[in-house]
Order: C-alpha cells, then sequence, then structure tokens
C-alpha cells in the first residue's frame, strides 16, 4: 500500500484545509495510462472518494487512489513539500525496506 511520508501528509493536510474541502475529502490520485508511469498521475482535491477507490487515511490526511493508480502505487512512498507560494509538489519513489517507510 502506498506509504506517506510526514512531509507528504502535512501538505495533504495543509492543501484540503486551505481549499475547503470537507472531512471526507482529500487528494485524489488517478491514472491516464494503461501502463501506468508517475507520468501518468493526475492529482486532484477532491470532497469524497469514488466507491471503487482505494483510501489512505494518515492522521487525517486522505489520499483516494482510482485503482490503477492504486496497484502502481501499491509499493511506493509519497512526498511532498509547499513552495514559498504555497504550491504543492510531490514526488513519488520506490519503497525500501530500510527506509522505515510503513504503509500507513
Amino acid at each position: 500500500m502506498l506509504a506517506l511520508t510526514p512531509s507528504a501528509i502535512e501538505v495533504v493536510t495543509t492543501l484540503t484545509a486551505a481549499s475547503g474541502v470537507p472531512d471526507t475529502g482529500g487528494l485524489r490520485i488517478t491514472s491516464t495510462g494503461e501502463t501506468p508511469q508517475v507520468s501518468d498521475l493526475q492529482l486532484q482535491l477532491v470532497a469524497e472518494p469514488t466507491r471503487d477507490d482505494e483510501v489512505v487515511d494518515a492522521t487525517g490526511a486522505r489520499v483516494f487512489l482510482e485503482h490503477g493508480a492504486a496497484d502502481f502505487l501499491a509499493d511506493k512512498v509519497l512526498d511532498g513539500q509547499l513552495d514559498d507560494d504555497g504550491r504543492a509538489r510531490f514526488v513519488v519513489s520506490d519503497q525500501r525496506p530500510d527506509d522505515g517507510m510503513a504503509p500507513v
């Protein structure tokens, strides 16, 4: 399952709070490709997950994964940062057994 770094949790929480997304909402990740790659992922703040989304709930930061994205991200870590202008930047990397990151 997708793991979130503490920084990613903070970014998702900040974005959802600032945008007025309800408590049921979060960051939704979808894949636009038949065989997903990082470049095929799209992120959007949404009010709630779809019925088929996989939900990752990490200390209040909710991430919804559509099926194709969930399969691709199953062994990945999502990290995030906000720049000085408040724009979010996310990075996806492989989970490593020795990095201390556990899926949330």
